[in-house]
């Protein structure tokens, strides 16, 4: 597919869930409905109505070639983007909105930062804390600074990369 979709994830105050059970453990919240995990995961990211209306993706939009792979960073402020023939970096805004003094939902756009000449074929991109991104696809893993665009690490294989991971400090 060549659509990224973002959604935004109901909160405990949200119409689908409720408050936090005195017999629970502190902080928990159970959804409402008794269904499975897997069938709440699919009514979740559906556009069945919750609540009254209809839950839809936050933010949409389409890429050049074939979305292999996707990544936010770790303050969810970046969001990476692996196709077959590139890698996009965009920055995440989010405006709170209120209408009439009550708050609705904030407001996600997408603002195209970089791209990186480096595919994710049938890989990963992740993010460090420290402004790194790594992209792995085909036989290649290649390691990225944020704040340049400098390539910092390039890295051929013998197998075929799936997946990557950076650590926190991006040293490994």
């Amino acid at each position: 597919s060549k659509v990224v979709q973002m959604w935004q994830i109901p909160r405990p105050d949200m119409p689908a869930y409720q408050q936090p059970s005195q017999q629970g453990s502190a902080g928990s919240v159970r959804p409402v409905e008794t269904s499975s995990i897997k069938e709440r995961r699919r009514s979740s990211l559906s556009a069945a109505p919750v609540g009254g209306s209809e839950l839809l993706p936050s933010v949409q939009f389409r890429t050049g070639s074939t979305v292999h792979s996707i990544a936010l960073d770790f303050e969810g402020s970046t969001l990476a983007v692996g196709t077959s023939e590139h890698t996009e970096i965009y920055r995440i805004i989010v405006r709170e909105r209120a209408s009439g003094g009550v708050y609705t939902s904030p407001e996600y756009l997408c603002e195209p930062l970089i791209i990186l000449e480096c595919p994710a074929l049938q890989g990963g991109v992740a993010f460090s804390q420290a402004d790194k991104v790594a992209v792995g696809g085909n036989q290649l893993v290649s390691v990225f600074d944020l704040q340049t665009g400098g390539e910092l690490v390039k890295m051929e294989r013998a197998d075929r990369v799936r997946c990557v991971a950076l650590s926190a400090d991006g040293e490994c």
